[in-house]
């Protein structure tokens, strides 16, 4: 995702609400694999990922989460 459209999308909520986020730089990539990427690597790996990063199980994990502490307040 372009960080524009991030940003829009953000500017749509309430500046004071608490929301959950996770992002991953060509930087950090860089850095964790010991290796370069090129600008059409990353492009093609950030496609990879947008696509496939919900099925990885985070929304889940965080349902999850949040339903075991609401569980846990009754």
């Amino acid at each position: 995702m372009k960080v524009k459209y991030a940003l829009e999308m953000l500017a749509k909520q309430n500046p004071d609400d608490e929301i959950v986020i996770a992002y991953w730089t060509k930087d950090w990539f860089t850095d964790i694999l010991a290796r370069e990427i090129t600008d059409d690597q990353w492009l093609d790996i950030a496609d990879a990922c947008d696509d496939t990063l919900e099925w990885n199980g985070i929304g889940d994990m965080m349902q999850s989460a949040a339903i075991e502490l609401l569980d846990g307040d009754k």
